[in-house]
């Protein structure tokens, strides 16, 4: 019974004993920030007088400055008086300003100064030092000491903020506080303008603007900080703030240093400006002085709280104790009280266990033990219960698993859910993961995406521009953006299939991860296209890094037990500090995919740079692209055709004597620019010496199909009117787009065109990509259409179709192109004759390109080919394209009746 009335006593004594504990430590901490309050502005007056003297020490160091060297600035402005002047005085004023400067330094106790002042020293060495060799530009100089001051009066306010932080609960203190920083921000702006004033006036004209910037910043700031001193909260302050702003040897500072004077200064403006050497000095005195009185003020009203705090301390001391001894005294009286009734609470219990009979309705000790260990089981399982919740909330699985749980059927069910819970969380948060890891990676790689890449670009460039602002940072390192496009990974899909181009990929990947930094990125953008990103490198460094992934891309990959593979690689290097400024990361991607372009048409397997050069050419490329637009408008294009020299000619006789009179299956019609009148014009016979030829451009200004229907008008037209003379009939082949494939009107199309021309339909061969036929059912149907109209349906490509799908393609003719396996080349004879058997049995032509020589023609003669294209067939055919045209032909090759044909515009 006693121990429950001990605790009822010791429960009220330690509550009120926290309670003037915390009372205590909580004014404590107040007297303590007080005097924190205090030393901050210690260190913001001894700061100050750092600042000051920094700011005395510019217009003596930029006018010997002047005085020394009169390049870079417009010596003219100061008289030969003023010149002499400062001859004879020499270095004195500046070693006197300078020795002011390291008094005030060294005068500098407070440990909180310490580091800032360290940087100052170290960058005020090196401005005194250029200063001393002469080997600064004098606007570079005064930007030098303009950022030691400011970064002086950063740690002013620094440490002002931090004693307004602190004495946010002492009005006056905090007041006063307000007070300092007013006549600091003051101070600053005063002490500067007339250096600022001085470098204005001697700058060359084209630094002069920014100067000009600056002072007129400075001045308006003053204006500023000068109105808002009448805010000080001292009488005292406000007249002095006021006696030092309207002095009348600082009056005269403002309409010397007005905006129209400095701009157009005149002989004896930079005099003027170093007349006034006294009277800003007077004025900085006097504001050095103003806050002196204002720190003084500071101290006062910070001596002041901390002594209110200090009474409200004792106070709050006394209060507590006169709780305790209140809380002893009131817990001893209940402690009486219920001793009687604990007593009877006992005799009951007795009683009870005895076997006699009670009839109080109060609980004795021995059921309170009981009650009270129930309780303590509870509460032991509650806390078991609450220690689970917070561990999974905090994100500590493991341990919510490992806790026992509470006791009974209710812990089990309780301990069973947050099982559950933590596996949710765990599937979740594994989700999200792979789900992250899938938005940005690219799945077969493993690399980041075009998304992840252009993240990574405009961080990297965020960062570049965040180095580029710091005092000395090397201005040639940035970003580097390296557009990786494989040479020759078509071929890989075509002829071996699309899983074989895919470990290609996968091990390029891999390479690329070995060629750079663990802090670059790789990316693979799509395709053939990776781009990798190199932060903090030179672009002599970005060069080498393109360089070395050029030589690791182009070894072979082994693919398992079949013949290893190769590819090459064509890298655009686009660096952020060269070439035109660079502002986002679509921008130097896209100058980096202007170099791969160029690295393409140079021969592949190149690193070429970005330069001003490649903008040049973009920019004539697109004025090509609006060309074709306009011409394809106008009508104003022309066909070249190419023969198809048929196997059962003369020609290619019986052992391919390539002396032999040519006959010719039909021509090829191939859209071009045609003839040019403006011949001068640079930028357009650049675009197009670079490789932009008539279908690249197209394909990429997006208008192939309009292409495509051009060319078949204009070619149709031809062939009917030589079809309508006593010429002959002259069969042609026109190459479709696959754009204009999956068009459902194409047989319209088609038909149209040669009712229009009047040709017969079997004259006509339209060509077709394997790659634009391959799975679609509508163009299928179209070209199903065209051969039961009596046109002939050619399919162009690789060979890479499986043999099963040839039995379903659409088509009479199969050609090959020029990259095709049918020439003789290690190991591709076998599967050259089974491919040319499989097409020879279905009943379709094959037609053979790329041959050039007699070799050449002899093997597809053995494949079984009908016609052939290339080289040798425009050599062959030379001698009939003469007897037919009875024109001169273009460019020494071989053409067909008609070598050029401009056609009207359509419609």
């Amino acid at each position: 019974m006693w121990q429950h009335l001990a605790v009822l006593t010791v429960v009220p004594i330690l509550a009120t004993v926290f309670i003037a504990v915390e009372a205590v430590l909580a004014r404590t901490a107040e007297v303590a920030d007080v005097r924190a309050a205090n030393r901050q502005l210690v260190t913001a007056e001894q700061l100050d007088g750092v600042r000051r003297a920094l700011n005395n020490e510019t217009l003596p160091t930029l006018a010997l400055a002047v005085v020394r060297t009169a390049a870079g600035t417009q010596p003219g402005l100061l008289t030969p008086t003023a010149q002499l002047q400062l001859r004879a005085a020499g270095s004195q004023p500046v070693a006197d300003a300078r020795a002011e400067t390291d008094a005030a330094i060294s005068a500098v106790q407070a440990p909180e100064a310490l580091p800032v002042l360290q940087v100052t020293v170290r960058a005020l060495e090196r401005a005194r030092l250029q200063a001393d060799t002469n080997t600064a530009h004098l606007a570079s100089l005064s930007a030098q000491y303009v950022r030691l001051s400011d970064a002086l009066l950063t740690a002013e306010h620094e440490a002002t903020a931090g004693a307004a932080a602190l004495a946010t609960s002492r009005s006056r203190t905090a007041t006063a506080v307000a007070d300092v920083e007013r006549i600091i921000d003051l101070s600053a702006q005063a002490s500067r303008q007339l250096p600022l004033a001085f470098t204005t006036v001697v700058a060359v004209p084209a630094d002069r603007e920014a100067s000009i910037k600056q002072l007129q910043a400075a001045m308006g700031s003053y204006v500023t900080m000068a109105w808002r001193s009448s805010d000080l909260s001292s009488p005292e302050l406000r007249a002095q703030a006021l006696a030092a702003i309207t002095d009348a040897q600082t009056r005269d500072l403002s309409p010397i240093m007005a905006r129209e004077t400095m701009r157009t200064p005149t002989l004896g403006s930079a005099d003027a400006l170093l007349a006034l050497r006294r009277a800003n000095g007077v004025r900085d005195a006097a504001l050095g002085a103003v806050l002196h009185t204002a720190l003084v003020e500071a101290a006062r009203a910070s001596a002041a709280d901390s002594a209110s705090v200090q009474r409200t301390l004792l106070v709050t001391a006394a209060t507590a104790a006169l709780a305790l001894i209140a809380s002893v005294l009131v817990t001893t009286a209940v402690a009486r009280h219920l001793t009687q009734s604990l007593s009877d609470l006992d005799s009951a219990a007795r009683q009870a266990m005895e076997g006699e009979a009670v009839t109080s309705d109060a609980r004795g000790p021995r059921e309170v033990r009981v009650t009270s260990q129930a309780l303590e089981r509870t509460a032991m399982g509650l806390r078991r219960v609450r220690e689970q919740a917070e561990a999974v909330a905090q994100g500590d699985l493991q341990r919510a698993l490992e806790l026992p749980a509470m006791p009974g059927r209710l812990g089990a069910v309780l301990h069973s859910s947050f099982e559950a819970v933590v596996h949710a969380v765990e599937a979740r948060d594994a989700l999200r993961a792979e789900l992250l890891h899938r938005a940005t990676h690219d799945a077969l790689t493993g690399l980041p995406n075009r998304t992840a890449a252009l993240a990574a670009v405009s961080s990297a460039l965020h960062g570049a521009e965040a180095r580029q602002h710091a005092v000395f940072e090397a201005p040639w390192r940035g970003v580097a953006v390296l557009f990786v496009d494989l040479d020759g990974f078509k071929a890989i899909n075509d002829r071996q299939g699309h899983a074989a181009g895919d470990q290609v990929l996968v091990a390029v990947a891999e390479r690329l991860r070995s060629a750079v930094r663990p802090a670059d990125v790789a990316a693979r953008l799509g395709g053939d296209e990776f781009v990798v990103v190199l932060d903090d490198v030179d672009l002599i460094e970005a060069e080498a890094v393109a360089e070395r992934i050029v030589h690791d891309v182009q070894a072979p990959v082994a693919l398992g037990g079949a013949p290893a593979l190769a590819v090459g690689a064509s890298v655009g290097l686009a660096h952020s500090t060269r070439g035109a400024s660079v502002t986002t990361a679509d921008q130097l991607v896209a100058y980096a995919d202007a170099a791969v372009y160029r690295a393409k048409h140079l021969g592949r397997g190149r690193v070429v740079v970005y330069d001003a050069q490649l903008s040049d050419e973009a920019a004539a490329r697109r004025a090509l692209g609006v060309e074709l637009r306009s011409r394809l408008a106008s009508g104003e294009l022309a066909i070249d055709w190419e023969p198809v020299l048929g196997m059962g000619s003369p020609a290619t006789g019986a052992h391919g004597d390539p002396g032999s009179t040519s006959a010719v299956a039909r021509w090829l019609a191939v859209p071009v620019w045609g003839a040019e009148e403006d011949e001068d014009d640079d930028a357009r016979g650049c675009a197009r010496s670079a490789g932009a030829d008539l279908l690249d451009l197209a394909r990429t200004e997006g208008v192939c199909v309009e292409l495509s229907l051009w060319a078949l008008r204009a070619a149709t037209s031809r062939a009917a009117q030589r079809h309508a003379t006593d010429a002959g009939a002259t069969a042609i082949a026109v190459r479709l787009a696959d754009g204009l494939l999956t068009d459902p009107d194409l047989p319209d199309h088609v038909v149209d065109v040669l009712v229009s021309s009047d040709l017969p339909p079997h004259l006509l061969t339209v060509v077709v990509s394997e790659d634009g036929i391959h799975g679609r059912a509508v163009v299928a149907q179209s070209l199903a259409l065209l051969r039961a109209a009596g046109v002939r349906v050619a399919v162009d490509g690789t060979g890479a179709t499986p043999v099963r799908d040839l039995l379903h393609l659409p088509a009479d003719e199969v050609w090959f192109s020029d990259d095709a396996p049918l020439v003789p080349q290690p190991g591709g004879r076998r599967s050259a004759d089974q491919l040319v058997l499989a097409v020879s049995a279905l009943g379709l032509d094959v037609v053979v390109g790329g041959v050039s020589t007699s070799e050449q023609l002899q093997r597809a003669r053995e494949c079984g080919a009908v016609a052939v294209r290339g080289p040798l067939a425009h050599q062959l055919a030379g001698q009939l394209a003469d007897q037919l045209t009875r024109q001169p032909t273009q460019g020494g090759g071989p053409r067909p009746p008609v070598t050029t044909y401009v056609a009207p515009a359509a419609g």
